[in-house]
């Protein structure tokens, strides 16, 4: 009931500094308290401690599943509140690395959904609202994946293993934010020779390629992408077979951007 993140902190700073803590207004990454959580704490906590007089019973599973009404409607993700995260993605996390690996298993278990329900949606013309907050919570997890990554050096290692994942976002068409931010994510990540060496193993490159078609505004970001990417002889084996010399000469030949 106290949150993971305050639970932990009882263990290693003293009482005083936990009811500071409590006793104050914060919005951080790791905890949102203010004066309607410790108002539904202690509602919660006088009901059942009259139950417990009253009927000599309380709540079976002992608070486990009570939750905030300003903690119901926020993403949190390995502890982490994301959207504060994204408005601060320069506060010191305790272990990125840990945050990276949660964020890339809440991606991988809406990625179904988003190919799923974006081709039905697409084919139908439905337009975007009927995601609900989905489609937008997926794409604030990609915003602070790119966050985590660029603030933290190091915690890229951590998307090892999982490209073919997020170069599968690169198609969801229909979803320009959910492209552009992988997008944003592969582009960080081609700094780290081992993390090239895995997309290289992954064989993905195709999904790249196809987003200069499929997403016109991100034309030099990818063609940035590319070129890092070619620091990988495997890489550059695989755009051949795949055609991006075609690619390519299309945008030399035709771009009206003059740095593409």
């Amino acid at each position: 009931m106290l949150t993971p993140y305050v639970a932990r902190k009882l263990a290693v700073i003293s009482a005083t500094e936990i009811l500071k803590m409590l006793n104050s207004n914060t919005e951080s990454p790791y905890l949102i308290w203010n004066n309607s959580t410790r108002a539904e704490l202690l509602e919660f906590l006088e009901s059942q401690q009259e139950n417990m007089i009253k009927k000599g019973d309380c709540d079976k599973t002992y608070g486990a599943e009570f939750v905030y009404s300003d903690h119901a409607k926020e993403l949190i993700v390995g502890e982490i509140f994301v959207r504060v995260y994204n408005e601060v993605p320069t506060f010191p996390l305790e272990v990125p690395k840990a945050f990276v690996a949660s964020l890339l298993d809440y991606i991988g278990s809406q990625a179904q959904y988003l190919h799923t329900f974006l081709a039905i949606t697409h084919a139908a013309k439905v337009e975007s609202e009927q995601h609900g907050d989905r489609l937008p919570r997926v794409e604030m997890a990609l915003e602070a994946l790119r966050n985590v990554i660029k603030y933290n050096p190091g915690s890229e290692s951590e998307c090892i293993g999982h490209f073919k994942l997020i170069f599968s976002l690169l198609r969801v068409h229909g979803a320009g934010q959910v492209q552009q931010l992988a997008l944003e994510v592969v582009n960080i990540v081609t700094s780290n020779q081992d993390c090239v060496n895995n997309i290289a193993e992954s064989m993905v490159l195709s999904n790249l390629l196809a987003l200069l078609h499929s997403l016109p505004s991100s034309r030099q970001l990818v063609l940035e992408t590319l070129y890092a990417l070619t620091s990988s002889t495997k890489i550059i084996k695989e755009a051949m077979a795949r055609g991006a010399l075609i690619y390519l000469l299309d945008m030399f030949c035709n771009s009206t951007h003059p740095q593409v």
